[in-house]
């Protein structure tokens, strides 16, 4: 990851882009200087030698003049040869003469020899001279860093003969080893040009930058006291005060809010103890085994529930689960239980009960926004003393009843919308009633049971809340409560539900 992440940065980016153009510079002067200094060598080469070669030309034109003059001309060709020879040695010692026919006269030793391309030469040498006017011809060969000349005699003695010198450029070869010298040179000098500008450039720009990221990663880690130390009078210094000064900004808001959110921490506290204070303390009674399992999304929640003693040993049971979570929920909750508590005794019938209440919170909240949502769903229902359950809901999920006498398990009836969202429905608001013996239980709950989430985001779901019932439905109330909690505990974490989460478990005895 750390290489990976190395080769995104604009220190490994800037730094291939620089090698790159560093081989190019170094790469382009190399080439320029080298052909430019061959073709000097060369040339200059070329012209000394050619400048040898006039100058032998001329000596023999005079030899020649001199030799007709003095009238030895009878001298055979082998000995006109040999003194020729003797000129030619002062400046060459690798020479050859030869007819054109190919025929050799003399040679300054056996390693010279002549060949078919030589004979070529010479010929194109007696052309060029007899029509052209030029001298002799040469020819460079490269590879073995040679140039031969090839001079056609005019002498009446030598008359149809060439004269085919050899000189061996060492000096280029000295002159090459010099000029890679020179490149090496030039091309240390123009690297360590290069590192010099690269220590520059990574000192103006890359390492400010690289600072300012490093402090924005302290930031972003959590430390607020990090701050990009860069005195400068260009637009980076000014870039490294705009920071600082955000930086200081977001200190000064994150102090803030941290203050605010442990002032509201506190309220949040208070508030819960409250709504722990406005909750019922439920205790079994002669008729009745409670269990009841509630955990808050937040630290105050949207859940509730009561018990109310309506008198002539008949009880009401009401579970409620308030739209969303937090405060605002909370608050809902402390209206609701207010409702509830006054009217109980008033509306002994569920679906009357229900519809006042409907009324009651329109009316309240007519004047917040509709699009607050604020509504909850409600299960109400009342257990007389002949066993009779009369029961009402509101878009809450159904109870479940299970009977012992029978060893089976169903779901109350449900009818109704949500309390708080419109008073046209209210006939949708309908007490159902059945019958209810010695040892059966009512499993209530709330959706944030079902909702729950594991860590690989699947939900808990009715399946597996029906499964903890079937594992745990003919142990008494507070043994299958710690059967649905244990289940749940062992699918999602409690401490960090999405939801208000709530079980409440009446129990016949």
């Amino acid at each position: 990851m750390k290489i990976k992440s190395f080769r995104k940065s604009i220190s490994f980016k800037i730094t291939v882009l620089y090698i790159l153009l560093a081989i190019i510079n170094m790469s382009f002067f190399s080439i320029i200087i080298y052909e430019n200094q061959i073709d000097l060598i060369t040339e200059n080469t070329k012209h000394r030698i050619t400048e040898l070669t006039d100058s032998l030309i001329n000596t023999l034109n005079r030899y020649s003049a001199g030799f007709s003059s003095s009238g030895r001309n009878k001298l055979i060709r082998s000995e006109v040869a040999g003194e020729v020879a003797d000129i030619i040695k002062e400046i060459t010692n690798e020479f050859c003469i030869f007819s054109e026919d190919g025929e050799v006269i003399i040679r300054s030793s056996d390693l010279v020899s002549i060949s078919q391309p030589d004979i070529l030469n010479g010929l194109r040498a007696v052309t060029n001279r007899d029509f052209t006017g030029k001298r002799f011809y040469s020819r460079v060969d490269e590879e073995k860093f040679e140039i031969s000349f090839y001079i056609p005699f005019s002498m009446q003695t030598l008359d149809k003969s060439i004269l085919f010198l050899k000189f061996r450029l060492n000096e280029i070869n000295d002159r090459l080893t010099q000029l890679y010298r020179i490149i090496v040179l030039i091309i240390t000098a123009i690297g360590l040009f290069h590192i010099f500008f690269a220590i520059l450039l990574f000192r103006i720009f890359v390492r400010p930058i690289k600072l300012l990221h490093e402090k924005s990663v302290d930031i972003e880690k959590g430390d607020l006291s990090a701050r990009a130390d860069l005195k400068r009078d260009d637009e980076i210094g000014e870039l490294a005060d705009a920071f600082n000064r955000m930086a200081d900004s977001v200190q000064d808001k994150i102090v803030t809010l941290e203050y605010q959110r442990e002032l509201m921490d506190q309220e949040l506290e208070m508030a819960s103890k409250v709504q722990e204070a406005i909750f019922p303390h439920i205790t079994n009674n002669n008729r009745f085994n409670f269990s009841i399992f509630s955990r808050a999304a937040e630290m105050v929640s949207g859940d509730y529930y009561d018990i109310f003693d309506l008198g002539d040993d008949s009880y009401g049971f009401l579970l409620v689960d308030v739209q969303g979570h937090g405060v605002p929920a909370a608050m809902i909750t402390m209206i609701i239980k207010e409702k509830f508590r006054r009217n109980t005794m008033k509306y002994r019938d569920p679906a009357e009960l229900f519809r006042f209440v409907n009324s009651e919170i329109i009316s309240l909240l007519s004047e917040v926004e509709r699009d607050s949502a604020l509504y909850f769903t409600a299960f109400y229902m009342v257990i007389d003393s002949s066993n009779k359950l009369y029961s009402v809901d509101a878009g809450h999920l159904r109870p479940f009843l299970l009977r012992s006498s029978k060893n089976e398990i169903s779901l109350l009836k449900s009818g109704g919308i949500p309390l708080g969202i419109s008073s046209d429905m209210d006939e949708l608001y309908v007490t159902h009633e059945c019958s209810i013996s010695s040892g059966d239980k009512i499993v209530l709950f709330t959706d944030g049971i079902i909702e729950a989430r594991s860590p690989d985001e699947k939900e808990f779901g009715m399946d597996r809340l029906i499964g903890c019932i079937r594992a745990g439905y003919k142990l008494n109330g507070d043994e299958l409560m710690r059967t649905i909690v244990r289940g749940l505990a062992g699918f999602a974490n409690l401490d960090s539900l999405r939801d208000d989460a709530t079980v409440f478990i009446v129990e016949l005895k």
